[in-house]
């Protein structure tokens, strides 16, 4: 057994401990075929006694892997388990500000690289049964945005804490290339600005929970959210103030039925696109004419042109969106 808790605490493979019994076996049995092939034949019945020997022993070996099995992976969990919160500890502590001693923390952290750009990422799972392909959904990721081995954490519940380090500024754009994969498990992720140094390691965190906030109390949310998409609406959050402002620049576009909220729609993507109807109507799937149709609909209810508080419009109509999405 002692075998087991070895192979387990050098991090190897199951495999090299099932080979190290299998070529114990196969040694046993060299030997016991030699001392038995000793003995004058007529004294013993040696092919009697090599086959109560192979009996036991195979018995004995069968037996043995499948302990040593089972402990071996008792013992990587409770090391792995033991890494994990000890990782944990450390990156609470990375964030509360930069540590005296760059090097040592990164080769606590397993050789992750603090003093490059860190983009963090926080992953989050509607089904406890999926947290587990939270930490291949984040290898991927860091695949799709050219980074090495990502660091992750587990907090707790059914979050994934992860960052990943680049040389220079990622293009967070290809995150969308996960977005299958996430509807898949019924997950999603928020992203941070990415930073540099151990003080963009904690700000790029702290952003990608403000995005979080965002995504989490609004109505049903993307897959892929990134902070500087909703930055303005995060560091304004949502109080009686914020709705009051709402209310008074959207009005009557506030309404909850489906025929106002086409019409919010429409103007968002209008406003999003630089005011190009053909855009908004590519991003929205319809006809440029019904673009057309439903924002003269939004200046009636309006009673003003949309150009005359385009900035306003847009960001009340996404804090609707975002915060009030279920209303």
């Amino acid at each position: 057994m002692r075998i087991a808790q070895d192979v387990a605490a050098h991090q190897l493979p199951i495999e090299v401990m099932i080979k190290i019994y299998r070529v114990a076996q196969q040694e046993s049995w060299r030997y016991v075929t030699g001392v038995v092939n000793a003995i004058p034949a007529q004294d013993v019945d040696q092919a009697g006694i090599l086959i109560y020997f192979w009996t036991k022993a195979s018995h004995w070996i069968d037996e043995s892997i499948g302990a040593s099995t089972a402990l071996y992976q008792d013992e990587r969990t409770r090391r792995m388990q033991g890494a994990s919160a000890q990782r944990y500890e450390l990156v609470l502590e990375l964030l509360q500000g930069p540590p005296a001693d760059l090097q040592r923390m990164s080769a606590d952290l397993g050789g992750y690289p603090l003093s490059g750009m860190h983009t963090a990422l926080i992953f989050e799972t509607t089904d406890a049964a999926t947290v587990g392909d939270l930490d291949k959904l984040a290898q991927e990721v860091a695949k799709d945005l050219g980074a090495s081995r990502p660091l992750t954490v587990h907090p707790g519940g059914r979050q994934l804490w992860a960052w990943l380090a680049h040389r220079d500024e990622p293009d967070l754009t290809k995150l969308q290339r996960a977005a299958a994969r996430l509807r898949a498990i019924d997950a999603y992720v928020v992203a941070g600005t990415p930073g540099p140094g151990p003080l963009g390691f904690a700000i790029s965190h702290r952003d990608a929970r403000r995005a979080l906030d965002v995504a989490t109390r609004g109505g049903p949310w993307a897959p892929v959210m990134r902070y500087d998409e909703v930055e303005l609406i995060a560091l304004l959050g949502c109080d009686e103030n914020v709705d009051r402002f709402v209310q008074r620049v959207l009005g009557g576009l506030a309404a909850p039925d489906d025929t106002t909220a086409r019409v919010r729609e429409t103007v968002s993507a209008f406003l999003r696109n630089g005011s190009n109807v053909e855009a908004a109507a590519a991003d929205l799937f319809v006809h440029r004419n019904t673009v057309r149709y439903r924002l003269r609909n939004a200046e009636a209810i309006l009673g003003r042109p949309i150009a005359q508080a385009a900035d306003n419009l847009l960001l009340a109509i996404r804090h609707q969106e975002l915060f009030h999405g279920d209303e």
